[in-house]
């Protein structure tokens, strides 16, 4: 996968964002939020859909990060689908069942 005009932000030191955290260029696709690699992936038809997907491994497993989709061999269920609480954060509501 080669995205030849995307740039990533680097930051070395901040102040005062303190409760912040994230990837820069993964957040959801607004503009306040700045460049979407994502986003840019999509518009270069390089992936289908806008999706980026983790999987964390353990000490016998490899984390790996999925662009366009997800690999269904890492589920142990069903993908539940949450709306966002706002369209700036990857931020879902949590119920008590």
């Amino acid at each position: 996968m080669c995205l030849s005009s995307f740039q990533f932000l680097g930051i070395l030191m901040q102040d005062g964002l303190d409760d912040l955290d994230g990837i820069l260029g993964l957040s959801p696709d607004v503009s306040q939020n700045g460049p979407s690699f994502i986003k840019s992936l999509k518009g270069a038809s390089i992936i289908n859909q806008k999706i980026a997907s983790f999987f964390i491994g353990n000490l016998n497993q490899q984390s790996t990060v999925l662009f366009g989709g997800y690999d269904t061999s890492f589920l142990k269920s069903e993908i539940v689908w949450l709306p966002l609480v706002g369209n700036t954060w990857w931020q879902v509501k949590m119920i008590n069942t």
